[in-house]
């Protein structure tokens, strides 16, 4: 049997800590008690929290939930192909605008690098990366909206001066993801760039189709009309006044019997447009450079290691335990 080697972007699901693990702020705190008993200064309340805290940290760690559960699915993936397959419209814009965000990239950095996929593995994990230059490994996640946009950058501000340690406030799925691929390709910079494009074609479709299906909801009979064809004449008239695109709905027979809902359908639409394209210098135009920015996070040579003994220890070992029932047994 090939033995279980962990994708880099699924690091951090193996290395949740189950509760009543020892934190790093507890370590620190033990280290610090250390220091005091050395020094004779340890009173007796302090001599218990510095006995309480050594026995949890040399207690072995169970395996956390996260882990057991992920492990299962590989078990289910690994042997009988059995795979959820899940495609939210946030991983369809990532996957059809990978270009486009390399573009953005390359346009705000002054960077020449190109989407090209390169995959490697050592005895304990494997990784694919999307790009990167000579020094530093780069790999873009590209927001569904405004919103999440701004809400990502907004808290990435404020962690950075709340806490002077990145790890206490990085997505730690990201964090982890990025070290697994600093240790393949042996570099000691991973940069975690965040950008907002316009939704492509057909999600841009869908989600003006879906804001014109939510306002009409039961007022009209669905099965007679195509709103998909709806939402396409008004994304293409999006900056004309509301009652020129009205008038083009009437034309084309779109509107019939439901002309009271006619201003409320086109604002829908409108709207629908504004939060998920930015592009239109003539209609909502937010430029590239106010719609990407980048955390550069650093090498952790010692956490990966212990993160590859565990999968060579721990993992593994959950992983080869779990089976299926024999005879009901």
């Amino acid at each position: 049997m090939t033995p279980l080697k962990i994708r880099c972007s699924s690091l951090g699901k193996i290395n949740t800590k189950e509760k009543g693990s020892i934190t790093e702020k507890q370590m620190a705190e033990l280290d610090s008690l250390r220091d005091m008993a050395k020094a004779g200064l340890l009173t007796p309340a302090k001599q218990k929290i510095h006995d309480d805290l050594l026995a949890k940290s040399l207690k072995e760690p169970e395996l956390a939930q996260t882990a057991k559960s992920y492990l299962i699915e590989l078990y289910s993936e690994n042997n009988f192909g059995r795979k959820k397959d899940v495609e939210t419209d946030a991983m369809y814009k990532g996957t059809e605008n990978e270009y486009d965000s390399i573009s953005m990239y390359n346009l705000v950095t002054g960077g020449l690098v190109v989407a090209e996929q390169e995959k490697k593995e050592d005895d304990y994990k494997t990784g694919t990366i999307d790009t990167r230059t000579d020094k530093i490994i780069i790999d873009i996640k590209n927001k569904e909206d405004l919103e999440g946009f701004v809400k990502e950058y907004t808290e990435f501000k404020e962690a950075q001066k709340k806490y002077p340690n990145q790890k206490d406030w990085i997505d730690s799925n990201y964090w982890c993801q990025g070290q697994g691929y600093m240790d393949l390709w042996n570099f000691d910079l991973f940069r975690l760039v965040y950008t907002l494009t316009s939704a492509p074609e057909k999600l841009l479709i869908k989600k003006v189709a879906g804001s014109i299906f939510s306002t009409l909801k039961y007022d009209y009979d669905i099965q007679k009309m195509n709103v998909n064809e709806w939402a396409m004449n008004i994304i293409q008239a999006i900056t004309l006044p509301d009652e020129e695109i009205i008038e083009n709905l009437r034309q084309m027979a779109y509107l019939t019997n439901i002309d009271e809902k006619d201003l409320e359908i086109v604002k829908a639409a409108k709207q629908a447009y504004l939060n998920n394209y930015f592009d239109n210098e003539a209609f909502g135009f937010i430029p590239k450079e106010r719609r990407i920015f980048y955390i550069d996070i650093p090498r952790d040579r010692e956490w990966m290691a212990a993160t590859d003994k565990k999968i060579g220890g721990q993992i593994r070992e959950y992983y080869n335990s779990i089976d299926l029932p024999l005879n009901g047994k």
